[in-house]
């Protein structure tokens, strides 16, 4: 399984990663990744959320889940912009089909309160705690609308060996190199802490088995308070001082934390006091050689400096030179060494052609100055053709070693350019070794739809195969995400008397956007271009219509409007089409058998001399219903009426006249009457509520049969 790792990654240790390698494929991709801490197996990308190379990380390869690390795992207190990186990555998971995302956050975000476990709202205590929780919320946006499954992990401080920006690597850093810690709070603050080795271990097994929760505590290793861990630390640096920052409310508690226990038998096994004297002794081990490294150092400024080196070589070399021509008090030149020949080699062997010919016309006005010491006339200079040869010596040196460091260069430049050239060609078959795999995938799909078409549409057929329309509505819809691949499909029921399309059912990621009624006048166009077996696609890419639309006819007129409200690019196509003409037609005929049943059978579902549904019946019914707003693919409100044996009749007539044709009267199986509302939650049933009150009808909202 290939997993990609991003947000902060500063932090990020290769015992982290070496765990998390040895079963699956891991890619990290930020813009602070630490390429020399996180191990020889995992593949670091130095690349922005919002940039083009992190796209083509989803086209190179094929990620099943993704995790974002908070800043605040990492103990970090500071408004970056987290909320916008966060939305870079959810979009490109909406975008890229990658279904599960796992937000590292941190339980800081609890810090509000006095007692948490995972239904405590969070209560955020700073800016810096509403930007977390304001992320947290982007999560649960992403989650409701987009379909994306999104686990949000609250875990206390983190640590890891070898890396220096979490908090623990603070505090070994201030131990190791000041001898003095300063802790972020009070002396009696309690804290957590995780391994991040530990944090593995649970993020594979999540990976692998994924949770129901959307919230999943996190418990540390071990609980200390500052000053108990300041002992830990005086224990490893007797001469060490400690300091308190005092109170802080987003330090990240202990809270209440079941859900990692029970469902992953998991529990944290590292002590951050057992691995102080690690962490200390790697951190000095690195701290030492970082100290002996001065010459590195130098390098790099050189590197990065080159027109300063140049310029300051020059004057030192012609400093040199100078010191070297006086203290040998002589201007007799090829008798020894030439220091100002010497100057001109070691400049243009170094730096090239236009380095060398400065180099040279120092060592010319060294020479003139030298002659003009001599109190040599300037004629004798300049008609004596043998006073020219040192010049004529410098400017060819510097030529010659000059050419020749250049064209060196030039060659290594060429070699880089074509290596650069090599990786865009890499990239660009990286990019159709992408495309490949997609349609490979495209292809697949299609081969074994077709190959399986007989075997799936018995399987939609017998998933249809009922006489109960509300379990045909909850099959149907099932059968066509699975086998159109789409999250965004509606059913609607129509009511020839009233003009509006009532909303029967909708995938789980519509239940938020369908609209319950839709007037009928509105989709005029589309209705009259529908005909029994015929789909109507939106070719045309009206905004307001859906991209597919199909009806459920019977006796010529419409009676279940299906509705596609948007498809991919590529399904716009005629295979797409007719796939969904053949499951409307499967959807149809057990309607319309279902339809005839109930009207051919319709006595024997009524109370003799009411409208009121028999517990056999209305069982079934409620049981139906239960079982779409359990997937949250349709909602529904339960209403205990109350009345006499004697007024059933009259009570029936009244509460059906009062509700839609979409609702049900039945008789529960504590002998008492009650109301289905489909389509009809709590938040939204006021109208309705209304209603029956005005016709005098005694009512309460309630959850089950027999509740009061």
């Amino acid at each position: 399984m290939e997993l990609l790792f991003t947000g902060k990654l500063s932090s990020i240790s290769a015992g982290f990663c070496n765990n998390l390698c040895t079963q699956h494929k891991v890619i990290l991709a930020s813009e602070d990744v630490n390429k020399d801490n996180v191990g020889k197996t995992a593949i670091p990308f130095s690349v922005k959320s919002d940039s083009d190379k992190f796209a083509k990380l989803f086209r190179s390869y094929n990620f099943e889940t993704v995790i974002f690390f908070s800043e605040s795992a990492e103990g970090i207190r500071k408004n970056s912009g987290e909320l916008g990186r966060l939305e870079n990555v959810l979009k490109a998971c909406v975008e890229f089909d990658v279904g599960k995302v796992i937000y590292i956050s941190s339980t800081s975000v609890y810090s509000g309160t006095f007692k948490a476990d995972e239904s405590t709202k969070i209560v955020p205590a700073d800016s810096y705690s509403v930007e977390l929780a304001a992320c947290e919320q982007l999560c649960d946006f992403y989650r409701a609308n987009e379909g994306l499954s999104v686990v949000i992990l609250h875990v206390p401080y983190l640590y890891g060996y070898g890396e220096n920006s979490s908090v623990v690597a603070a505090l070994v850093k201030q131990a190791v190199d000041r001898a003095s810690i300063r802790f972020p709070g009070s002396r009696e603050q309690i804290c957590e802490y995780l391994s991040q080795e530990d944090l593995s271990g649970l993020l594979m097994r999540i990976v692998d088995d994924w949770p129901n929760h959307e919230v999943i505590n996190v418990p540390g290793g071990s609980a200390f308070s500052f000053s108990g861990l300041g002992v830990e630390f005086i224990k490893l640096i007797p001469t060490l001082r400690i300091s308190y920052a005092g109170g802080n409310k987003t330090i990240p508690a202990p809270i209440s934390a079941e859900i990692p226990r029970k469902e992953y038998d998991w529990v944290p096994t590292l002590n951050i006091a057992d691995d102080l004297p690690r962490l200390i002794r790697e951190y000095s081990n690195r701290y030492e050689s970082e100290k002996g490294n001065i010459i590195k150092r130098i390098k790099a400024y050189a590197a990065r400096n080159k027109i300063v080196v140049i310029i300051a070589e020059l004057l030192f070399g012609f400093l040199i030179m100078e010191l070297l021509n006086t203290l040998t008090t002589t201007m007799v030149q090829f008798q020894y060494v030439d220091f100002r020949l010497l100057y001109v080699v070691v400049i243009a062997t170094l730096h090239g052609l236009g380095a060398g010919m400065a180099a040279s016309a120092l060592a010319c006005v060294s020479m003139i100055i030298s002659y003009s010491q001599l109190s040599m006339d300037w004629r004798f200079l300049l008609y004596n053709i043998d006073n020219w040869l040192p010049f004529a010596c410098y400017l060819i040196i510097a030529a010659i070693a000059g050419y020749t460091k250049d064209k060196y260069r030039n060659q290594l430049m060429f070699l880089e350019n074509e290596n650069n050239a090599l990786e865009e060609r890499y990239f660009f078959l990286n990019e159709l070794y992408g495309e490949a795999l997609k349609n490979k995938g495209e292809f697949k799909a299609q081969i074994l739809s077709y190959s399986g078409s007989f075997g799936r549409i018995y399987e939609v057929a017998r998933r249809l195969n009922s006489l109960l329309p509300e379990v045909i509505f909850k099959e149907a819809i099932g059968a066509m995400e699975e086998l159109l691949l789409n999250q965004t499909i509606s059913i609607y029921t129509i009511n020839e008397d009233s003009g509006y399309a009532r909303l029967a059912v909708c995938s789980q990621k519509m239940n938020l956007r369908a609209p319950k009624s839709l007037k009928l006048d509105n989709y005029s166009d589309i209705l009259e271009s529908l005909r029994d077996g015929e789909v109507w696609s939106n070719n045309i890419q009206y905004a307001d219509n859906p991209d597919y639309c199909a009806a459920v006819f019977r006796e010529g007129k419409p009676v279940v409007l299906i509705m596609i409200q948007k498809v991919k690019f590529e399904q716009m196509a005629m295979y797409y089409q007719n796939l969904i003409r053949v499951l409307c037609g499967l959807i149809q005929v057990s309607l319309l058998r279902a339809y005839e049943h109930n009207e051919r059978w319709e006595s024997e579902r009524y109370i003799t001399g009411t409208r009121i549904i028999n517990k056999e019946h209305f069982k079934m019914l409620l049981e139906a219903e239960k079982a779409m707003a359990e997937k949250e693919i349709a909602e529904f409100s339960l209403l205990h009426i109350f009345c006499d044996t004697n007024d059933r009749g009259n009570i029936s007539e009244t509460v059906l006249n009062t509700l839609r044709g979409t609702d049900y009267i039945g008789l529960g199986e504590d002998e008492e009457i009650y109301v289905i509302l489909s389509q009809a939650g709590r938040v939204n049933i006021d109208i309705i509520a209304h209603r029956l009150r005005e016709a005098g009808i005694i009512f309460e909202v309630t959850d089950k049969i027999g509740a009061a």
